[in-house]
């Protein structure tokens, strides 16, 4: 029973109105309330860290495990690839960043960066290597995809790099259980490594023009300079990089209105699909893929994993679930937003 309607505190010179009490009575409870949450959010906070101190705390074993499975197999694919060399490199400058920068600072602030030039040093020591100063008519294939992986490279590197810095503080959530373990953390420097390496595969295989060994040969020569399946792999390129640029715009133009603040976007592609971006991505290096195919032979055909690895990357892993995850813990109670998501596709 509350205490202010006792009628021992009132008093009959100043009597208490009904209201009075009544808000009173309702002032106490609004305060009891707001012990209750704070209790629980204190509560919550806690188990939280106590959760993340436990997988900060984890055997480092199985973060060493991951590191060397995903470094052997890109190394074994390299062998029959011919691509040591170009694995290397995108092994050498994700460890250099990460004992140089991110490790010492315990940061991830340099993390899309660094991608960005893994990429691009390997598209650079790729044609360079192998295609040389032979920039010319029959070396089409090369030149295009060489320039196809550097505008993706860029745009994309530099977009991310720059929400990362001003919008986030240099801040990734999803390094908040990693950046202060050595090997965990390290593990997303070897993936980003994977990625670049895999996803260039098919350069890679299109620019070794001088390696006829029949035992290593990876690639075709009886072939045209540009095929049909080039055009339609090029063509798939430019339409899913349009689709991913035009996607990030949308959203940055949503999510800097003010009045959509606290929403989710369901804007121009959005409302075709919950990840219009991861849907370019795909088909951009399909198409690769494709132009590719127009010439692979034996191990070339490996060139394959360029598509599959962004799939599952994307589908998979830390793509479209961990958005998911996010979204849903943000506008999750939402009615519109589970509407969004029953009726909208998660991709196509």
């Amino acid at each position: 029973m509350s205490t202010s309607s006792s009628p021992l505190l009132s008093d009959a010179k100043n009597p208490i109105k009904q209201q009075d009490k009544l808000a009173m009575d309702a002032q106490n409870e609004t305060d009891v309330e707001s012990q209750k949450m704070n209790d629980n959010n204190n509560e919550n906070n806690q188990s939280s860290e106590v959760e993340e101190k436990k997988e900060e705390e984890r055997s480092p074993l199985i973060s060493i495990t991951i590191s060397l499975v995903i470094t052997a197999i890109c190394f074994g694919v390299s062998y029959p690839t011919n691509t040591y060399y170009e694995c290397i490199v995108s092994y050498g400058v994700n460890w250099l960043s990460f004992l140089a920068i991110a490790w010492p600072l315990h940061t991830e602030k340099y993390y899309d960066f660094t991608g960005m030039l893994t990429f691009l040093a390997c598209d650079i020591f790729s044609i360079t290597y192998n295609v040389g100063s032979n920039w010319n008519a029959n070396n089409i294939r090369s030149i295009v995809l060489f320039f196809m992986v550097m505008c993706w490279t860029l745009r994309l590197g530099l977009f991310l790099f720059q929400r990362i810095s001003r919008k986030h503080g240099g801040k990734d959530k999803r390094f908040d259980n990693l950046r202060n373990n050595f090997w965990r953390f390290s593990v997303a420097w070897c993936l980003q490594a994977t990625w670049a390496y895999f996803c260039c595969m098919p350069l890679f295989i299109v620019n070794q023009i001088g390696n006829r060994d029949t035992e290593f040969q990876v690639r075709r020569y009886d072939v045209d300079n540009w095929t049909p399946l080039d055009i339609v792999g090029w063509a798939l390129w430019a339409f899913g990089w349009f689709i991913e640029i035009l996607a990030d715009r949308q959203k940055s133009a949503f999510k800097n209105d003010p009045n959509n603040r606290g929403k989710f976007c369901n804007a121009g592609l959005w409302s075709l699909s919950r990840h219009p971006n991861y849907f370019g991505e795909i088909t951009l290096w399909i198409g690769i893929f494709i132009s590719s195919a127009s010439v692979a032979y034996n191990a070339g055909w490996l060139a394959v994993l360029s598509p599959v690895w962004t799939i599952l990357l994307l589908v998979f892993s830390s793509g479209i679930p961990l958005a998911e995850r996010t979204s849903m813990k943000k506008y999750g109670e939402q009615e519109e937003y589970q509407k969004y998501v029953k009726e909208v596709s998660v991709l196509i």
